[in-house]
């Protein structure tokens, strides 16, 4: 089989699942399948979880901001301190600006823990 031929079977199949899973899955398109995840053709939720990408990103700016002050105020006063706080400010701010009323399967508390633990288990890669 030449190389075009079993890149239009290939297209063709790939084109077919993504249409299988669209009927399946309502109006979600899957990423390429080394990624998992799902493309939303709906506008409205399509915004709506853009919106809480981007407070994700601000949400992570701020606990890497609540990490770094604490390695900072450990090495000027030579005495641990604590985070807690800092970083539950961090998770109040971007759950009280994270609106998911158009995209309801998003949860905003489970993705600020998430990303708490996971930050918080690689800080010692950083400090």
């Amino acid at each position: 089989m030449a190389l075009s031929t079993r890149c239009t079977v290939i297209l063709a199949f790939v084109v077919a699942t993504a249409l299988v899973v669209v009927a399946r899955a309502g109006a979600s398109i899957p990423f390429v399948p080394d990624d998992s995840g799902y493309l939303i053709s709906d506008s409205a939720k399509s915004k709506c979880e853009q919106k809480v990408a981007g407070n994700v990103a601000k949400l992570a700016k701020g606990l890497l901001k609540c990490h770094s002050k604490m390695a900072d105020a450990s090495f000027t006063t030579m005495t641990p301190v604590d985070d807690e706080s800092c970083e539950s400010t961090a998770i109040s701010a971007f759950l009280a600006k994270t609106d998911v009323t158009a995209c309801p399967c998003v949860d905003p508390s489970n993705i600020a823990s998430l990303w708490e633990g996971s930050l918080d288990t690689q800080n010692s890669a950083l400090y």
